[in-house]
């Protein structure tokens, strides 16, 4: 037995999630204003400023940046989730593309009854809840003991791409929450939340692969489709109404020749790290995708196992060869995308117990500690 397969104390098991749980308390409190409260985490932009709906101005949030990112949309989303209102359309950059995703500005709405202020308070801290759920079910669900089992779900909680959507109100944490949830609750909740994945993230249909390969799996056709009709139909319905509100949807091209992505973004950092004076960022821009692409070769690469969520990791490791170089612009979106790949391998890499676990573990995480050192610095 190595130093690693030693088992935990109880006390040092309990010290140890109480000091990783403050860290994002802290770097939350830490962006409270008493003027602009927690909407500096929401990133709004200068440039899109003007064209916000008018409660939105009238709250005065804190203007992060000249673009600022997608938090500002979602936000405005869920002051307004019938995207009936006058100017929600011209107050957004992808109007249907942001519509798609109803789920986290629906329960925005909800949890702050209706009044603009607490809507926008409440989608802003939205992901810290979200990353305590993470916690505490992988903790429940998955029952640590070892130094090593908990390496591996402090570093799935801390990955840059759940740290990036934390720490700038995203949608992709909450949506990697519920599609973990789907994956290791009861059949009945199962279904509620990945449908609830999906309405978040589309892109987290992907986990109905590890429903139809889940080992054992057994049942008629006709239940099966019945299952997969309670994931799919209430985003269908949600598609066409956003569909028949503000059009077809128009962003981008994600998608691209294989590996285009990842070759794009080690490129691009490899021509700027000079520049940079070898910062810690500008390593990890070059590590990063380099770390994904050996999480994903280890989740099928590894001995086969029982692991929950694996083939969820797969599904999503197989679909980053094909995404863009659009995609793979910066850290904070393609990191954020593949959170399913970093936790699937975290996961599987716990209860494989390999003898080689030190090198897997630092070759697949070196590169996602960038959100880890920003939460750190608070």
């Amino acid at each position: 037995m190595t130093s690693l397969d030693q088992r935990l104390s109880r006390p040092a098991r309990l010290a140890l999630v109480c000091v990783v749980c403050v860290l994002p308390l802290r770097y939350i409190l830490n962006r409270f204003s008493p003027e602009t409260y927690f909407t500096s985490l929401i990133y709004y932009g200068e440039y899109f400023f003007p064209n916000a709906i008018p409660e939105v101005r009238q709250i005065k949030p804190k203007i992060s940046s000249f673009a600022g990112y997608d938090g500002q949309f979602y936000s405005q989303i869920a002051i307004h989730p019938s995207l009936r209102t006058p100017g929600l359309k011209e107050s957004l950059d992808a109007p249907a593309y942001r519509a798609m995703r109803p789920f986290l500005p629906w329960l925005s709405y909800l949890a702050g009854f209706g009044r603009p202020f607490w809507i926008v308070q409440a989608y802003a801290l939205s992901n810290l809840l979200f990353w305590y759920l993470l916690v505490f079910w992988l903790l429940h669900y998955l029952r640590p003991t070892s130094r090593r089992d908990y390496l591996c779900i402090l570093a799935a909680c801390t990955s840059s791409g759940v740290l990036f959507s934390l720490q700038r109100a995203l949608l992709d944490l909450p949506a990697a929450t519920l599609c973990f949830f789907g994956a290791s609750l009861t059949e009945k909740y199962a279904l509620v939340a990945i449908a609830g994945a999906v309405l978040t993230k589309e892109t987290y249909v992907l986990q109905l692969v590890e429903r139809r390969f889940r080992r054992g799996k057994t049942g008629s056709i006709a239940a099966a489709m019945t299952k997969y009709g309670c994931i799919l139909v209430p985003v269908l319905l949600w598609h066409g109404y956003v569909r028949f509100t503000f059009g077809p949807t128009h962003f981008g091209a994600n998608f691209g020749w294989p590996f285009s992505g990842y070759l794009a973004a080690i490129l691009k950092a490899i021509r700027t790290l000079p520049y940079k004076h070898f910062s810690f960022s500008s390593i990890t821009s070059l590590l990063a995708p380099l770390s994904l692409l050996v999480q994903g070769f280890y989740l099928f690469w590894a001995p086969r196992c029982g692991a929950i969520y694996r083939r969820t990791g797969m599904a999503f490791a197989i679909s980053s060869i094909f995404l863009s170089s659009d995609v793979f612009v910066e850290q904070v979106s393609y990191c954020r995308d593949l959170i399913p790949v970093s936790l699937a391998f975290n996961i599987t890499l716990m209860q494989n117990k390999l003898h080689r676990f030190v090198f897997w573990f630092v070759a697949g995480n070196l590169g996602l500690t960038t959100g880890l050192v920003w939460l750190i610095r608070g």
